[in-house]
């Protein structure tokens, strides 16, 4: 109580932080946000407005300061974060129809950062305008070339388009906040969805198939020569290729792509090994003569002045050898993952001038040339590149495996505390939405995120009300047991040792689709802790319009056979079944999981 009073005295003070009264009361900054909410006090830290009417501009003013927040308390500034954290802001947001990611554009604050998941619409239209929006900014920062079929079906991350196609700085660059990415695979695999097949989702977007798919052939050197003349120009004729790499990727790509594609035709094609000489010489000719063509006399006669002015204006000056390469990237390696990550898009958009440098040091001609490409230089270095990407992607995951422990642990003590089992999907979808939906895609049910973390889903995912616990658990170890020792589950219509579990049988025409605990091939098997006739005849009934068998599994009953308007039914009890399970479903269990099942049964829950 005294704890809790204080913590009301010190929210009460706009001056004090959350930080400062979770250090003041000696509890965490989680704790004094859960007793806040519980409580219904407000921990936002922001005035009053002089007039108290709220407006866009309030609304933005408090944002900034909640962002600021939550990012010195280390907790994840989102959606449902400022719902907790200000009910008057969300309030007002709602009934201006502002959304999320509107209010905080409108706040400098890059919506890509802290959003909790990404939808591309609630309507066909919508998904697919916004499908096109991720495309072009794909094809900005990487070229059109990389929506092939082969380039996309891969984990490579690529960027959410802005809100209003600005890639000004925004504060979230300045506060290091990480913008929530998606991976090409699931661009792919949104496509064909959305128009039933990859070319059609590039056509809709407004990309011409065959410049997708084609090399890069005598046809586009015309227009390689016109993009670097204009990239030229605006660079005042001072530029490297990294330059270009940085600002015009698609330009820097086209290039290469003319050494790496056979069927290229292009001046001087086997004479120069230097692509990029290759192409600013053919620029000056072009800027002299007006064509683009081969021609050695003048070449030859301007040969000295054209290699000088490159090398001044276009050569990098600084050299590298395969040791010094080795040793940069193992530096960036150093500077660890937070800093900086060892890939391409990653260099050109978050490392320094001297980290770009060194990544165009490994793509220089002559170590292409011999075969030695990004991915080699990294095994070279020490780095095996397909594991570090691995971490990349789990350090990219909303809870790390530390934070979910912790917030186990949490619902574990709120358990005890409150006498209630704060441990099921049903308490955690309403007081913990993000977090559980976060364990069910990771994990695939909620069930399983207990089991990873320690917890027993027999013995807490289910709520009291919603069935009896020993039913449930009866049920579970049954279902468990089956894969166990053999079978398989699959979703519908099972062949032999395979088997559907707790869903509706999907030929059912019954007005109350028929929904067993077990169906086979060829009998359904419902589990009960005891069965009488009497109990539910109706849904036996319906059972029997599906399989000629159907088996009553209970705890203890022996068998027996009964008849329910013509239709008979089997009640065996668990021990007896173990005997016949060989004979029934295929498979053999051993003598001690009877025991097993007892000791389930003996749990005791602490909650009431």
């Amino acid at each position: 109580d005294h704890q809790l009073n204080l913590i009301k005295e010190l929210l009460a003070n706009q001056n004090t932080s959350i930080k400062e009264i979770a250090k003041a009361v000696g509890c965490s900054i989680q704790a004094v946000h859960n007793n806040a909410q519980k409580h219904g006090w407000t921990t936002t830290r922001t005035a009053k407005s002089n007039t108290g009417k709220w407006n866009v501009e309030l609304a933005c003013q408090r944002l900034v300061k909640m962002h600021e927040d939550c990012v010195n308390d280390k907790v994840p500034f989102t959606n449902t974060e400022m719902r907790n954290r200000d009910s008057r802001l969300a309030s007002f947001l709602d009934r201006k129809k502002i959304s999320w990611s509107e209010i905080l554009t409108k706040a400098d604050i890059d919506y890509r950062c802290h959003i909790e998941q990404f939808s591309y619409g609630k309507d066909e239209i919508s998904r697919k305008l916004m499908f096109k929006k991720v495309l072009e900014t794909i094809v900005q920062d990487f070229g059109i070339e990389t929506l092939n079929d082969n380039t996309m079906n891969s984990g490579e991350l690529v960027s959410l388009p802005p809100i209003n196609g600005s890639r000004q700085p925004s504060m979230c660059d300045h506060m290091g906040c990480k913008p929530f990415q998606l991976t090409r695979r699931s661009v792919y695999a949104n496509g064909r969805r959305y128009f039933g097949n990859w070319n059609n989702a590039l056509s809709f977007s407004g990309f011409d198939v065959d410049q997708v798919n084609r090399k890069p052939a005598k046809i586009e050197f015309g227009e390689i020569i016109q993009d670097l003349d204009s990239f030229d120009k605006q660079s005042g004729g001072q530029w490297t290729i990294t330059d270009i790499r940085k600002k015009r990727l698609a330009l820097e790509r086209a290039i290469y792509n003319l050494k790496t594609n056979k069927l290229s035709d292009y001046p001087y094609q086997n004479h120069i090994n230097d692509i990029v000489f290759v192409v600013w010489l053919v620029l000056q000719y072009w800027r002299e003569k007006g064509v683009i063509k081969e021609d050695f006399d003048w070449y030859k006669e301007n040969e000295k002045h054209l290699r000088d002015t490159f090398n001044l204006n276009h050569r990098a000056q600084e050299t590298w050898d395969e040791n010094e390469i080795i040793l940069g990237i193992q530096k960036l390696y150093a500077k660890g993952a937070s800093q900086i990550r060892l890939s391409r898009h990653n260099i050109d958009n978050r490392g320094t001038t001297s980290d770009r440098t060194l990544w165009s040091a490994m793509r220089q001609k002559r170590f292409i040339d011999s075969g030695v490409n990004e991915e080699e230089w990294l095994k070279k270095s020490g780095i095996l590149i397909e594991k570090l990407r691995l971490r990349y992607a789990e350090i990219d995951e909303k809870y790390s495996v530390q934070e979910c422990l912790n917030i186990f642990s949490n619902l574990m003590s709120k358990s005890l505390n409150e006498g209630q089992n704060c441990l099921t999907r049903e308490y955690n979808s309403i007081e913990n939405a993000d977090f559980t939906n976060f364990i069910i895609a990771k994990y695939g049910s909620w069930e399983t995120g207990l089991k990873e973390y320690g917890l027993d889903p027999k013995f807490f995912s289910i709520t009291s009300s919603k069935r009896t616990r020993r039913g449930y658990r009866f049920q579970k170890f049954v279902e468990e047991s089956f894969e166990k020792y053999g079978l398989k589950k699959v979703t519908f219509a099972p062949q032999k040792k395979e088997f559907v579990a707790n869903r509706s049988i999907d030929t059912c025409k019954h007005v109350t689709k028929c929904k067993p605990d077990f169906l086979f091939e060829n009998l359904i098997i419902d589990t009960k802790t005891g069965y009488h006739a009497s109990q539910k005849p109706d849904q036996i009934l319906r059972y029997c319009e599906h399989k000629e068998r159907v088996i009553i599994l209970t705890l203890r009953d022996k068998k027996r056979v009964e008849e329910i308007q013509g239709y008979k039914i089997t009640i065996m009890g668990f021990e007896e079944f173990l005997k016949m399970a060989p004979k029934l479903i295929g498979i053999s269990f051993p003598d001690t999981l009877s025991k097993e099942l007892s000791i389930v049964l003996k749990q005791h829950p602490f909650w009431n």
